[in-house]
């Protein structure tokens, strides 16, 4: 009989561990779908010389994806501003995309918000 018992606990802990490992790796899915939408925006922006509409497109998709995206423009003259849909004003130098996105791991009833940046 204890044998049986052991037996059983085994196999609830081989299942708890498998839910957990498919939840993980669910987790690290999404992270890499999240770098890579990162990176289209990236060069999106630097393909399209910093373009107001292209920019504010890769803002209407991140809304589509769930995810937040908040674009910080740098600008030639020492200046900066966060982008919000309207036209950009003045020379850009640099800009940094940072990508926001939500995780959840069911097994261990966790939500997380994963934030993952770049600057050109």
């Amino acid at each position: 009989m204890r044998q049986v018992v052991e037996g059983m606990v085994a196999m609830i802990f081989v299942v708890v561990l498998c839910i957990t490992g498919m939840d993980l790796l669910n987790v690290h899915n999404k992270a890499g779908q999240a770098k890579e939408f990162r990176n289209e925006v990236v060069s999106a922006a630097l393909n399209s010389d910093y373009d107001g509409e292209t920019l504010k497109l890769c803002r209407e998709q991140a809304k589509e994806k769930d995810y937040e995206l908040t674009i910080l423009l740098y600008k030639t003259d020492g200046s900066s501003e966060t982008y919000t849909d309207g036209e950009i004003e003045g020379d850009i130098n640099e800009m940094q995309v940072i990508l926001t996105y939500e995780v959840e791991i069911p097994a261990l009833h966790t939500k997380m918000k994963q934030t993952i940046s770049a600057t050109t």
